[in-house]
């Protein structure tokens, strides 16, 4: 926290391109991804998909995890994942579902009726009232 003052002092066009460099080096992991398997490459399109969507690595990740585990559960595979997996997945679903965060507010507060969460594909700072 306290380099904090000293990151914002940089401009945003200065971290560009260091941005897009880093983009580049994690999509290099795409080359190992068996594309004819439906197992890998379900999750990873939604993964793709959910970034720029929800603007959140982070739901990205959720939402791959979730994913990887239903199909390995519906194609016969579930001894293939982990517990750890089945637990993580589990936490994601209860955050996707259970909490609701408002984007503009930052306050959290309880779902209605298992409704999606409604930050997942909300967008960010970039879409607040000014």
């Amino acid at each position: 926290m306290f380099l904090a003052p000293i990151a914002a002092i940089i401009p945003g066009a200065a971290t560009s391109a260091a941005l897009i460099y880093v983009g580049v080096l994690m999509l290099q992991g795409l080359k190992n991804v068996n594309f004819d398997d439906m197992d890998q490459m379900l999750p990873v399109s939604i993964m793709l998909i959910g970034m720029p969507v929800s603007g959140s690595i982070g739901h990205a990740i959720g939402l791959g995890l979730i994913s990887y585990t239903v199909v390995k559960v519906f194609s016969g595979k579930a001894k293939d994942v982990s517990v750890l997996t089945y637990v993580i997945s589990l936490l994601f679903l209860i955050k996707f579902f259970a909490v609701v965060e408002d984007p503009y507010s930052g306050i959290r507060k309880s779902a209605r009726s298992g409704a999606l969460s409604f930050w997942l594909f909300t967008c960010r700072n970039p879409c607040r009232p000014q």
